[in-house]
């Protein structure tokens, strides 16, 4: 790939897919669909904790409607400026702007925004976080997910390192050091990346359940109709069926023993507020709670119940033993 004087200016070697300095928040989002971004690839990979890989199958199909915007999101981006320019000023770094959706000059699905690239001899890429989750980033600790973040910049950009600026709570700036290239790891991602782009989006094929808690709410919007048909269940589903009985079984037996040794402390403690022993202290609350009765309500204000009132619908699978 030639190089040109905007390559020698920055560092990047990716192409300028396309401008985003005045671009509307809209087509930006739809420009995100073309490909694999930095946000999505921690879910691919299993290591993103409210993503999951059919989240972003969704997304790149047309199945969802974007995220909408949020406060977190809105107050993220309102404070990425004045973060960046701190980090700017304690590490000494110059910052700037690409203003540019990025794309591999090889592997087209493989797409990427930087906050920022940061220069000090050599250019790197600069990712702002603003967050109140303080432990996850101490100890020059930087979470999974974010690490593939950053991995898949390097990767589509060409930069050579890449560094977090973090607000924490609104008044902890948090450095971690400096991460060089992991081209191994940039190869693994890629790897993963590029098949789940030809072989689930491109084919239009779902990709399979994984642990991810989301995962389940995914295949809800994805099959969200319940119609009259019947699915031979094979024995390897069976297997799971079965151990998912075993841990209703469980939980049943754990919420039957939790309530067992309740009656038990407050059989003791009797009227006493506190209990006291060498590795435990219990404390017995009252608690005054009023519920409202709909049932009495709808009786009385058919009307105003109907007018006042909201459905909505779910899908969970329903379990049941077959009589042999």
């Amino acid at each position: 790939m030639e190089l040109t004087a905007w390559h020698h200016t920055t560092g990047i070697r990716a192409k300028r897919m396309a401008e985003t300095k005045d671009l509307p928040r809209e087509e930006w989002l739809a420009l995100r669909k073309k490909g694999i971004g930095g946000s999505d690839i921690s879910a691919i990979a299993g290591l993103n904790p409210w993503r999951s890989a059919i989240d972003v199958f969704l997304d790149k199909t047309n199945r969802v409607p974007s995220t909408p915007d949020n406060p977190k999101m809105m107050w993220g981006r309102i404070l990425e400026d004045p973060v960046a320019r701190q980090y700017a000023q304690e590490t000494g770094k110059k910052i700037a702007k690409v203003n540019a959706m990025l794309q591999h000059p090889e592997h087209d699905f493989a797409l990427v925004n930087l906050d920022r690239i940061a220069r000090n001899g050599t250019t790197g890429a600069l990712e702002v976080k603003t967050t109140g989750w303080a432990n996850d980033w101490a100890e020059n600790n930087i979470p999974d997910h974010y690490y593939c973040q950053v991995i898949w910049e390097m990767g589509v950009s060409g930069l050579p390192w890449a560094q977090f600026a973090t607000l924490i709570a609104g008044q902890d700036l948090v450095i971690p050091d400096v991460i060089n290239f992991p081209e191994e790891s940039w190869n693994t991602l890629l790897s993963m990346a590029e098949r789940f782009w030809h072989d689930n989006v491109l084919k239009d094929v779902p990709p399979p359940p994984d642990e991810n808690p989301a995962t389940k709410d995914a295949y809800k919007l994805l099959y969200p109709e319940v119609l009259e048909q019947t699915v031979k269940i094979g024995p390897e589903l069976e297997k799971l069926i079965k151990e998912r009985q075993k841990l209703a079984d469980v939980e049943k037996r754990a919420k039957s023993n939790r309530a067992t040794i309740d009656s038990q402390i407050l059989a003791t403690m009797k009227t006493a507020k506190w209990a006291v022993g060498q590795d435990y202290k219990v404390t017995r609350v009252l608690k005054t709670s009023q519920k409202f009765n709909s049932k009495k309500f709808k009786e009385a204000h058919p009307d105003l119940f109907a007018a006042f009132s909201s459905s909505s619908e779910t899908i969970y699978p329903l379990v049941r033993a077959i009589k042999k």
